[in-house]
């Protein structure tokens, strides 16, 4: 493998060649270079000869600085009125025709340490919780994949007990259909149910298995907006452990992938 060039040796080189009488491609491709960039050698040594061949510094020549009397007036407004970096460009900018920009001001500001420290948000005190007011109002079911497994689960949404909840190997409308004649063989009918748009759930043609297989007078259906979350997605296992049966719990416990 070839080690790297030694670049202003390259540039005297090629200046050399062409000071022999080589043209600028025949050089190219000795020194294996684009054509344009020994073009631009050339016309540095033709400008300010070797030294040309030298690369300058980068850093800027002119520093721009802010006169003292416009530092002054920005210390001035602040004093007086109290007001931001960009409100007191836009006056000093508008009204009294002076240039200078909102970073420019900032910066005159925090070296005079007049920069207020920012307020933190104010701590939330009171929350609002979106739950039904009664148990049995409005079950949520949802389907969640645990490792090589599926979970299956339903939700009241008052109590947040789980009526029914299992492991399964496959996420069929079957699966779904047993767990729904065993969530309803206790006796608990609930007054609606929320469900996402899972193929289990929804059909393309409107009405799927789920909802054409009989269920209990006063059972309704109803399914959430798109990227409506419900509270199933935030871990079943986490939120009602102590209502989770152990056998699903010890699988869950086996299986997750948190």
């Amino acid at each position: 493998m070839r080690g790297e060039r030694d670049v202003g040796k390259l540039r005297r080189w090629c200046v050399r060649r062409l000071l022999d009488g080589w043209s600028i491609r025949d050089v190219s491709a000795h020194a294996m270079t684009p054509k344009s960039t020994v073009h631009d050698w050339w016309i540095r040594f033709q400008r300010k000869g070797w030294a040309g061949l030298v690369n300058e510094s980068r850093r800027p020549h002119i520093i721009h600085r802010l006169p003292q009397e416009t530092v002054a007036r920005i210390i001035q407004v602040r004093l007086r009125e109290g007001w931001c970096g960009e409100a007191i460009a836009a006056y000093l900018n508008q009204q009294e025709r002076i240039k200078v920009s909102s970073g420019s001001v900032y910066k005159v500001l925090k070296e005079c340490n007049l920069i207020t420290r920012t307020y933190k948000p104010r701590r939330q005190r009171t929350y609002i919780r979106f739950q039904r007011t009664h148990p049995d109002s409005l079950w949520q079911t949802d389907i969640k994949n645990y490792g090589d497994e599926y979970l299956i689960a339903y939700l009241d949404d008052c109590s947040r007990y789980l009526p029914a909840i299992e492991l399964y190997t496959e996420a069929t409308t079957e699966n779904l259909l047993s767990l729904t004649d065993d969530a309803l063989s206790h006796g608990r009918t609930p007054s609606q149910v929320l469900s996402d748009h899972g193929p289990q759930y929804y059909s393309d043609n409107w009405w799927g298995r789920w909802d054409l297989n009989p269920r209990p007078p006063g059972f309704s259906r109803f399914r959430s907006r798109a990227g409506y979350h419900t509270m199933l997605d935030n871990g079943p296992k986490r939120r009602n452990r102590a209502i989770v049966p152990n056998s699903i719990f010890l699988k869950l416990a086996g299986n997750s992938p948190c």
